[in-house]
C-alpha cells in the first residue's frame, strides 16, 4: 500500500520560498513592517502577520494525535467528516443501540406498545404502537441448540418514538420445567429480574422474551412476545417522605432467530434466485412475498391488498388515530441489503384509501429458508364493510382515518428458482 502524497503547484512552493528568504534577509539588517508581513500570505488569505504561535490555523479542526484527547469506545459512532475520520460526539451525548443485525446473527422485530402509570397523581398514558428491531449478542453457551443466555438491544424503528431499554441486560434461558406448565416443548422463555435501591427508592426492572417453532427447523425463526417493564416504589418513613410509585412497560409480539449466512446470500445472488414465501401477520392476515435476490428487489402482500375483517379501537368519535387489528390488507415492495429487507413503497387495492409507512424484514435460516420481519402503515379507508365494532352492541364504523397497523409476521419459502 502507497503512502498519499501532497502536491502543491510549483509557482506557490517557490513564491513561498522567496518571502521567506526575503524576510530572513530583511531580518538581518531591520525588523520587517506591519504593512510587509500583512503582505506575504503563509495559507489561503493568512498573512504572516495574522499567523499565532497559540493557534493550529486550519490544522485546528484536524483529528488530535494519537497520544491526544481521549475517545471512549463506549461513545456512539455517529458522524464522519472528510477530516474528522475519528467518531464525533453527538450534544447531547445518546445511548448507544448495540449492534445492528448481522448476517448469521441474532436478529428480530417486534411490534410493542405500552403504558406509562403514576401513583401519586393518579396518571397514565398509553403508549400507541410502534415498530422495533432487536439486535442480539449470545453472552453464554451450552450443550443444547439455543443459547444459555443472551442480550438484546433494541432500536426504535418508528420515527419520533423512544425506547423503554435499549438494551435488555443478560437474558437468561428458563428451562422447560414440569413447574413450567405454560411451556410447550417447541417454546423458550429468556429472563431478567433486578431490584436496586437509592435514596430511598427501591427499583425493580424485569425483562421477558418469549418464543415457539411452529416453523420449520430449517428456518431457524422463533415467534413469540418480549415485555419490559421498570417500576420505582418510594415509601414514606414516619410521614417524612411522601408514598409514591411509578411504572412504566412496553412488550408485544415479536420475531427473533438467526439470520441467513453471508455465504448463502452470496451464492442465492450469484446465482440470481427468485423466491416466494407465504405466512402469516400476528394479527391473521395472510402474506405473500416475491423476493429477486438477483435484482435484490422484493414485493408483497397482506391480505391480497385488500382490508379483510378488520377491528379498529382506540382512536377519537370521527374514526381518526384508531389502532387496527386483524386482516389488514396493503402491498409493499422494496429493496434487499445483504440479509435485511426494507420497503421503498407501500400501496392498497382498496378502492378510495390511502397507506403510508413501512416494512423491515430480515432472512432466516439456511438458503434464506423464512423471512421474518414487522409493519408499521397509516391507513385511511373512507368505506369498510368488514370493519368489526370495537364491543358487542357498539355501532360500526363506515370507515378510519389515519389508523395504525403494527404487526410482525413471518413468511416461508414456498418456491425457489433461479433466474434464466
Amino acid at each position: 500500500m502507497t503512502s498519499p502524497q501532497t502536491h502543491s503547484r510549483p509557482s506557490t512552493l517557490s513564491a513561498l520560498a522567496l518571502a521567506i528568504a526575503a524576510l530572513s534577509h530583511v531580518g538581518a539588517h531591520a525588523a520587517a513592517s506591519q504593512d510587509e508581513l500583512k503582505g506575504t500570505k503563509l495559507y489561503a488569505s493568512v498573512s504572516i502577520a495574522d499567523d499565532s504561535t497559540d493557534s493550529w490555523g486550519p490544522w485546528s479542526n484536524f483529528e488530535p494525535p494519537a497520544a491526544g484527547r481521549d475517545v471512549s469506545p463506549a461513545l456512539p459512532k455517529v458522524s464522519t467528516e472528510l477530516y474528522r475520520p475519528l467518531a464525533q460526539v453527538p450534544s447531547p451525548v445518546t445511548p448507544s443501540f448495540g449492534p445492528a443485525c448481522v448476517a448469521g446473527g441474532l436478529c428480530g422485530f417486534g411490534a410493542f406498545q405500552g403504558n406509562d402509570s403514576s401513583r401519586n397523581n393518579n396518571s397514565s398514558m398509553s403508549v400507541a404502537p410502534h415498530a422495533v428491531q432487536l439486535a442480539g449478542v449470545v453472552t453464554q453457551t451450552d450443550e443444547t441448540a439455543l443459547p444459555k443466555a443472551i442480550q438484546m438491544y433494541t432500536t426504535a424503528l418508528t420515527p419520533g418514538v423512544s425506547i423503554l431499554m435499549p438494551d435488555s441486560g443478560e437474558l437468561l434461558r428458563i428451562e422447560n420445567t414440569d413447574g413450567n406448565s405454560y411451556m410447550s416443548d417447541s417454546s423458550v422463555q429468556y429472563s431478567r429480574s433486578s431490584q436496586s435501591e437509592s435514596n430511598g427508592v427501591q427499583r425493580n426492572e424485569r425483562v421477558d422474551l418469549y418464543g415457539s417453532s411452529n416453523l420449520p427447523e430449517e428456518t431457524q425463526l422463533l415467534d413469540g412476545s418480549m415485555y419490559t417493564n421498570i417500576s420505582n416504589y418510594t415509601k414514606g418513613v414516619e410521614g417524612q417522605r411522601e408514598q409514591f410509585s411509578s411504572s412504566q412497560g412496553r412488550g408485544g409480539p415479536v420475531v427473533w432467530g438467526y439470520t441467513t449466512s453471508d455465504a448463502d446470500i452470496a451464492a442465492l445472488r450469484a446465482d440470481k434466485a427468485k423466491a416466494s414465501y407465504d405466512g402469516y401477520a400476528y394479527g391473521g392476515a395472510p402474506v405473500h412475498m416475491d423476493v429477486d435476490l438477483g435484482l435484490g428487489t422484493w414485493t408483497a402482500s397482506w391480505n391480497d391488498g385488500k382490508d379483510g375483517k378488520v377491528a379498529a379501537y382506540g382512536g377519537k368519535a370521527d374514526g381518526t388515530g384508531k389502532v387496527l387489528y386483524g386482516s389488514v390488507g396493503f402491498t409493499a415492495e422494496g429493496t434487499i441489503k445483504g440479509v435485511m429487507l426494507q420497503s421503498t413503497s407501500v400501496g392498497t387495492k382498496d378502492i378510495g384509501a390511502t397507506v403510508s409507512g413501512q416494512v423491515n424484514a430480515a432472512f432466516y435460516g439456511m438458503q434464506a429458508a423464512a423471512i421474518g420481519g414487522v409493519a408499521d402503515i397509516t391507513k385511511t379507508m373512507p368505506a369498510s364493510p368488514n370493519l368489526q365494532p370495537a364491543s358487542v352492541g357498539s355501532p360500526q364504523s363506515p370507515g378510519y382515518t389515519n389508523a395504525r397497523y403494527v404487526e410482525t409476521f413471518t413468511a416461508v419459502k414456498v418456491v425457489d428458482v433461479k433466474r434464466d
